[in-house]
């Protein structure tokens, strides 16, 4: 592996650690035309997120439309707030439920296949989009 000087003079952004958050963060950060690096202390890619097992809930899909699934922000919204024992903080599960369908379809844009719907704790639909190879 290089040194740390090495590293900070040949990539714009390093990103530490493979999980969703860090391939999230790569992917971002090459959209916008960085050059970047993913150090792992693992042998394989996907940190603590291949250990998850529910799925990401999302509301107003294009999944759940393709499977005829009617669903709405205000329900997915609701069930959360009551989940959470209306303890959370309600301007960020706004912004969290209004941008789900787009984290899906961005994530999908780079073939990440969340196909398989499911019904999670506390959800009224099928609200969890899964890796289509999680399906039977």
């Amino acid at each position: 592996m290089p040194n740390n000087k090495e590293l900070k003079n040949k990539y714009d952004a390093i990103i530490v650690g493979s999980g969703g958050t860090g391939l999230t963060a790569a992917l971002q950060a090459r959209e916008l035309g960085l050059n970047v690096v993913i150090l792992e202390k693992n042998g394989k890619t996907g940190g603590n997120t291949s250990r998850a097992s529910s799925g990401m809930n999302a509301s107003e899909s294009l999944v759940q439309l393709d499977e005829g699934i009617i669903d709405n922000n205000r329900d997915f919204y609701e069930e959360t707030l009551k989940g959470g024992g209306l303890l959370n903080d309600r301007a960020m599960l706004k912004y969290f439920v209004n941008h789900s369908a787009i984290a899906i379809s961005w994530l999908m844009k780079y073939g990440v296949r969340l196909t398989d719907l499911t019904i999670t704790g506390g959800m009224s639909v099928k609200r969890a989009h899964r890796p289509g190879s999680m399906e039977p």
